[in-house]
């Protein structure tokens, strides 16, 4: 395991204290929200107390009127809309929401989604025929399109308007299209710039249901968009869109939604995933339904995924939920077999002292877990990281990076030896011709080492709280689930507490690499994934410093607050850590 940095928040005391005293929030609240940007009185209450009615007009974002309009004339000629996605968990929920709302408003409306292995990401001009010749008049993208320039332009050609709907960084231009929907287009005064590509596909049909009504369908006939929310929170989950600001408002309700849901499929898909019946969490999106609906996607065509939100079938949704259950084991073994294929040539090829990121390629390898691989060697090695896979003459590649670098940007600085890219300061793709792939590497590796620092690679955690541990109960875990849902951008509290000793340790696990341990007051204290780690140290009668999140966990039909250890210290001196906040 690297060593991390810990880094305490300064916080904002003046903003504490005066969020404190406007709202009468316990001052950990308060300290906790303005550690997450949220340092107003105003914006602490949207952040409790929003409701959907403070949801943003859609209007707001830039091209919005054009594409509503262009949807409404579709409806008004009866012209046939394709749905254009993409085959993650994010596409596959913007895809369905955008065909449920159009198809229970009276829409002729169908979808097209590409299947990874053999098109890739994106538009491509190949399917953009196919749709032309099926009659279609509309097509319009969900989590995709803001970097298909030629594409659109293609579509255009011969007479095939397109509307983009993206979330994705776009490039100095824009596409062509009858209108480009993406908070982050440059000219768009949109403020909530981390929407998920279903939460832009979400803002399109409340625009679209707010100017059928004004036009006189009758409310009451319309789609219901509260009930969409579902399909918004698994697709903003499953993509880690930042769960503050809009996005918190989405989640929340959603996840409300989702644990109630009258989807089959969806509802299949929670018992696949052992999730029977109850209020289902945020990080059970992340780790159970968003990996199963992507799987089919990795590693074949996506349709499944989508046919099971669509269906109303319960034995339908009972197959397709065993299918995509049964696809994500497959792409589990594939993931660690190529992971260990990886790991291999980057101890091969990767100079310690110089390299500051790693780019590896193989023609073994499959494009539906590169980027889930990408993501482990950054874990591991702390440096952005390059998994490109061949096939033929052409690579596709996925690229991870670390906080301190945008990806995306770098690919750009070296785009003439790539066909195509695009992606987030986070996460990227590319597709790049085999001759390229050396002359690439050095030329990305140069760019690593002109931007990032060495210190910039180590993991850091961001510690909210130094406390006593005894000062962690449930009254004090109660209050802060104000905070839920927990997420990318809106983690789980993290404390940190000094010298602290263990009254036993056990070790524990099917694999025998997790540790259960207690404090001497008997709290629990889980050291997952850390038995190795903590076995070379002598946990019993050992003083530490200890970072941790803290949750009411049930045990034996018994609530008990329980430590989760995210990393732990040989402790040098006592300190004063209690805090007055507590």
């Amino acid at each position: 395991m690297r060593k991390k940095d810990w880094a305490v928040h300064m916080g904002d005391q003046a903003a504490q204290e005066r969020i404190t005293s406007i709202l009468g929030l316990h001052p950990v609240i308060s300290h906790l929200l303005v550690n997450r940007g949220v340092t107003t009185p105003e914006e602490a209450r949207l952040h409790l107390e929003g409701s959907l009615d403070s949801l943003l007009d859609p209007f707001i974002m830039a091209g919005m009127r054009e594409a509503v309009d262009r949807i409404v004339t579709a409806k008004e000629r009866g012209e046939k809309i394709v749905i254009y996605g993409d085959y993650d968990a994010d596409g596959v929920t913007a895809t369905a929401l955008m065909l449920i709302f159009l198809r229970q408003t009276g829409f002729d409306a169908g979808y097209y989604i590409p299947e990874r292995l053999t098109e890739g990401y994106g538009l491509n001009t190949a399917a953009l025929d196919s749709i032309k010749a099926s009659g279609a008049g509309l097509v319009i993208t969900v989590d995709n399109g803001v970097n298909a320039l030629d594409a659109v332009a293609h579509a255009s050609a011969m007479g095939l308007d397109v509307i983009v709907t993206d979330h994705h960084k776009p490039g100095d231009l824009l596409p062509c299209a009858v209108a480009v929907l993406n908070p982050n287009r440059r000219d768009c005064a949109y403020p909530c710039k981390g929407l998920a590509g279903v939460g832009v596909a979400f803002k399109l049909v409340t625009a679209l249901r707010n100017e059928l009504h004004k036009r006189g369908a009758p409310k009451e006939g319309l789609p219901v968009l509260r009930r969409l929310l579902d399909l918004v929170v698994v697709g903003s989950i499953g993509d880690c869109a930042p769960l503050m600001e809009e996005n918190r408002l989405l989640a929340r309700y959603g996840l409300i939604e989702l644990s109630a849901t009258e989807r089959v499929g969806l509802s299949a898909l929670r018992k696949k995933g052992g999730l029977n019946g109850g209020a289902v969490s945020a990080r059970e999106v992340a780790f159970t339904l968003a990996p199963r609906l992507n799987a089919a996607g990795r590693l074949g065509k996506a349709d499944a995924g989508l046919e099971l939100l669509l269906t109303g079938d319960i034995r339908e949704g009972e197959r397709l939920a065993t299918a995509l259950d049964d696809e994500n084991r497959r792409r589990q073994d594939l993931q660690a077999d190529t992971l260990e294929d990886a790991l291999y040539l980057v101890e091969e090829s990767l100079d310690p002292a110089n390299d500051r990121a790693i780019v590896v390629g193989s023609e073994r390898w499959s494009p539906g877990v590169a980027g889930l691989v990408a993501s482990k060697l950054v874990e591991k090695f702390g440096l952005p990281s390059v998994v490109v896979c061949f096939k033929g003459d052409y690579g596709k590649g996925s690229a991870r990076s670390v906080p301190a670098f945008d990806i995306t940007e770098a690919l750009g600085k070296v785009a003439a030896g790539l066909v195509k890219f695009g992606g987030h300061k986070m996460a990227a793709g590319f597709t790049i011709r085999r001759g390229e792939f050396d002359a690439f590497r050095e030329s990305l590796l140069a760019v690593v080492a002109q931007t990032l620092k060495p210190e910039d690679t180590r993991p850091k955690i961001m510690i909210d709280i130094e406390t006593e541990p005894e000062l962690i109960n449930k009254d004090l875990l109660t209050r802060i689930k104000v905070l839920e849902p927990f997420g990318e951008g809106n983690p789980a509290p993290v404390f940190m507490s000094r010298d602290v000793s263990f009254a036993s340790s056990t070790v524990v696990g099917k694999d025998r690499n997790h540790t259960r341990l207690a404090l001497p007051d008997g709290t629990c204290v889980m050291g997952f994934h850390m038995a190795e780690r903590l076995g070379a140290v002598d946990a019993i009668g050992g003083r530490f410093d200890i970072v941790y999140t803290a949750e009411i966990s049930v045990w034996r039909d018994t609530e008990r607050v329980q430590f989760n250890l995210l990393d732990f210290r040989t402790s040098e001196s006592r300190g004063d850590s209690r805090t007055a906040l507590l």
